[in-house]
């Protein structure tokens, strides 16, 4: 598409984009040279705003070179067989130019242009593009997987901190078990110890003689 006011971007002159999925048509590589020359001859023509009156007759085209009219109408013939050219006026004696649009452009819609034209929705805009549905349900499909995926790792995630919680809850719960069975068990536990201490009888020998009565008071001791 031409630039409108190309002066105020970074590209300092006019241009025209062409579509990557034209330039990749198969239909577009079995044109024959001159139609592929006659494409972009018409699209220079091209302002923003005059889709659909691109002229290639005779006598536009020798200014950029052509000088058979055999060969021109050879290559607007071929160019007429693509889907992405379309012919929005027949040429018709006297002075009735014939015009082209190109479906990769909005259809600028004037009130000459034939009958199959009054109705400017009809223009079968990108009728030449296959994939870009596909395209855009392969990205409706990621980003609905990637919801999925997200919530399915939203759901994980809150089953593990449950789980965690729930680690930690028995875990206190045992503790502070222990910790009472413990304290009403020891009072028990000293009385006990205690009773058993007490049942013991001391026996305190005193050993008047030396080492060698200390076998001799044992043995007294006995019984």
């Amino acid at each position: 598409m031409a630039a409108k006011d190309y002066r105020r971007g970074g590209i300092p002159y006019g241009f025209v984009a062409f579509p990557k999925d034209v330039l990749s048509d198969p239909r577009y590589f079995e044109l024959q040279a001159s139609s592929k020359v006659l494409l972009f001859d018409v699209a220079a023509q091209y302002t923003g705003k005059n889709n659909g009156r691109l002229c290639p007759s005779f006598e536009v085209m020798r200014h950029r070179g052509w000088n058979s009219k055999h060969t021109l109408r050879s290559a607007i013939e071929g160019l007429l067989e693509c889907p992405f050219v379309i012919r929005t006026r027949m040429w018709r004696r006297p002075r009735t130019a014939e015009w082209l649009g190109l479906t990769f452009w909005k259809l600028n819609w004037h009130e000459s242009m034939d009958g199959g034209f009054k109705d400017p929705r009809s223009w079968p805009y990108l009728n030449f593009v296959c994939l870009k549905p596909q395209v855009e349900v392969q990205k409706h499909d990621r980003s609905t997987s990637k919801s999925a995926a997200g919530g399915a790792g939203t759901a994980s995630m809150e089953r593990s901190s449950a789980s965690v919680l729930v680690q930690k809850l028995t875990l206190a719960t045992e503790v502070k078990a222990r910790k009472s069975y413990c304290s009403e068990t020891a009072p028990v536990l000293d009385v006990a110890i205690s009773a058993a201490v007490s049942s013991v009888p001391r026996v305190s020998p005193v050993f008047k003689g030396g080492p060698s009565q200390l076998g001799s008071g044992v043995r007294k001791a006995a019984p």
